[in-house]
């Protein structure tokens, strides 16, 4: 077995001849194993323990279990608690959650001691059970050989052979109660559908092995060509891209999946870019993406803006993204944009209301010789979806001033004479 994983740490470049690693014990047969091969070739090695405070006086017995085997073994240990039940995190399982907690353990350890590779005691099995688990969830992904500093040296091993090196070198272990708990369900994928899938299809732990090796290359491979095509869309991903019949689904899976949508929302995501429903709205957490014209447009999910009057003192109110000034007629400068609107104060009825626009809102814009509706105005400007919804209007007692952003209504530019206001908005 020395042998078999000198060559899978080789083909897969996790480690250079003799170099440092902190090896993850738990105490369970898999990094037992993992510590005595590393060893074994040569590796100089460091123990990290992490601690779960889940388990009570088994944790305790765990941790007195890996100091007393690196004590044994003239390794160092470092010993690190977190305690999963104090930083848990909504709508997340326990052991996503230590998981999480773990590996960031890790990495401090790793960082603290300045060790570049940590070497987790993941097998064969591990992956295949995390793959057919993905199956069922909607996925196609099993672990990694390498993830950052992370690294799996026994993932070519399976279980079987692990116990059977133990065995054969006198390696003493933990036995962990809860992985025969039938409440988890890898512990029902292992104990009852991968001994199913072995009575139906003897050896099929090897053949999907191999298959699995497989796999990781391509989605190695998809994945540096979605990273590759979504570093140049930002938040705007084209409908062309979508609609393509090979890579549509993969970027969609890579631009939205770690934000937390489900794949039935991607399916359906691309369903409204195939039917051109131009407006469509899907959420995730914070996140939400609106099918536009010729984009998917991703933003974060906001309140609509809140309104507010300004009286004839101009004061605004804390937060509002407005600027109101009182200038002369000579500081109207006609390249300021439609950012920055110049009224006639002489023309306003005030108080100005500031509000978010709504349908059926109209107005009569400046040179336009008639009224319109603002959506219109907005339609026809091809404002995005997400920015309509944080469109304001300005309006006094006769009606709308300022479309911010896009237009002045009739009546309300100011003269070359007098006083004029300026109006900017700070936030588009």
């Amino acid at each position: 077995m020395k042998a078999e994983v000198r060559r899978f740490i080789r083909r897969h470049q996790l480690l250079p001849e003799n170099a440092p690693v902190l090896v993850a014990v738990s105490g369970g047969v898999d990094s037992v194993v993992l510590l005595d091969l590393l060893q074994a070739l040569g590796h100089p090695c460091t123990v990290a323990h992490i601690d779960h405070g889940l388990r009570g006086e088994e944790s305790d017995g765990d941790r007195a279990f890996v100091q007393g085997l690196c004590a044994a073994r003239g390794v160092p240990c470092h010993v690190r608690h977190v305690e999963v039940n104090a930083r848990r995190t909504k709508g997340r399982s326990v052991q996503m959650d230590a998981r999480t907690l773990r590996l960031d353990a890790l990495r401090s350890i790793a960082a603290e001691l300045g060790l570049a590779h940590i070497a987790l005691g993941h097998h064969r099995d591990d992956a295949l059970e995390t793959f057919l688990i993905e199956l069922m969830r909607g996925g196609l992904h099993t672990i990694p050989v390498r993830t950052g500093p992370f690294i799996r040296p026994l993932l070519g091993m399976g279980r079987e052979a692990i116990k059977a090196h133990a065995r054969e070198h006198g390696l003493l272990w933990r036995e962990d109660a809860s992985n025969t708990d039938p409440k988890y369900l890898r512990n029902r994928v292992r104990h009852e559908l991968v001994p199913l899938l072995e009575a139906l299809a003897p050896g099929v732990r090897t053949v999907l092995g191999r298959t699995l090796e497989r796999a990781r290359a391509q989605d190695a491979l998809a994945a540096d060509e979605a990273r590759r095509v979504l570093a140049t869309v930002g938040d705007a991903l084209p409908l062309d891209h979508v609609r393509d019949p090979v890579l549509g689904g993969l970027l969609l899976h890579h631009w939205l999946r770690p934000l937390g949508f489900h794949p039935d929302q991607l399916m359906q995501l691309r369903d409204a870019v195939e039917e051109g429903h131009v407006g469509a709205v899907f959420a995730a957490g914070d996140v939400r993406v609106t099918v536009d014209r010729e984009a998917l447009l991703r933003s974060e999910r906001s309140e609509p803006p809140f309104p507010f009057e300004v009286a004839e003192d101009l004061v605004l109110p804390a937060g509002a993204p407005f600027r109101i000034d009182r200038v002369t007629c000579t500081a109207v400068d006609p390249e300021a944009g439609p950012g920055v609107a110049w009224l006639d104060p002489a023309a306003i009825r005030f108080p100005l209301r500031f509000r978010p626009w709504r349908a059926g809102d109209r107005m009569r814009p400046m040179g336009l010789g008639g009224g319109k509706l603002v959506s219109d105005i907005l339609t026809d400007a091809h404002v995005p979806r997400p920015r309509k919804e944080r469109t304001w209007v300005v309006e006094d007692g006769g009606g709308i001033v300022w479309l911010a952003g896009h237009r002045v209504a009739e009546g309300y530019a100011p003269g070359e004479q007098g006083e004029v206001l300026r109006v900017e908005l700070l936030l588009a």
